[in-house]
């Protein structure tokens, strides 16, 4: 035999405090979500790149710029050194992640923004810590580097 009880109530007060607090564990909840996501999204803070024949393993803050030629990329190093890569600088803006430390601030050129100097409005252009100074699209919003500590 099933007795059916009256349904529990809950008085206002406390539903307030409850309520109140299932939106605090629901933003919570929601910010720990965005921070595994976040976390899990980053790209590596390597990435592999093929020189004449040999696989190397990069670390992305030595990385200055990925310059794109055509169908090839050149890829300028904190040394000094560079080396052609056989991939377009659309495929390298997927490997490393526009989430990362690199913005793209022209078609030609995919930037590492730890090595910006500088940057001037007339002409348009940044200039990188190897003192090459980098023209600026039109469309790129020079305030955005403000953000940046350089």
């Amino acid at each position: 035999m099933i007795v059916n009880s009256p349904p529990y109530i809950i008085p206002i007060t406390e539903y307030a405090t409850i309520m109140a607090e299932v939106q605090y564990w629901k933003d919570k909840y929601f910010d720990l979500k965005r921070e595994v996501y976040n976390h899990d999204s980053r790209k590596s803070i390597s990435i592999q790149i093929k020189d004449h024949g040999i696989i190397k393993n990069i670390k992305l803050k030595e990385i200055i710029m990925i310059e794109a030629a055509k169908n090839y990329c050149y890829i300028h190093f904190v040394d000094g050194k560079s080396i052609l890569s056989a991939k377009t600088l659309k495929a390298w803006i997927e490997k490393i992640g526009s989430d990362s430390d690199f913005i793209r601030i022209h078609r030609t050129y995919f930037v590492n923004k730890n090595h910006i100097n500088s940057y001037q409005l007339n002409p348009r252009q940044i200039t990188l810590t190897n003192h090459r100074q980098i023209p600026v699209a039109r469309r790129f919003n020079l305030n955005t580097l403000n953000n940046f500590q350089l």
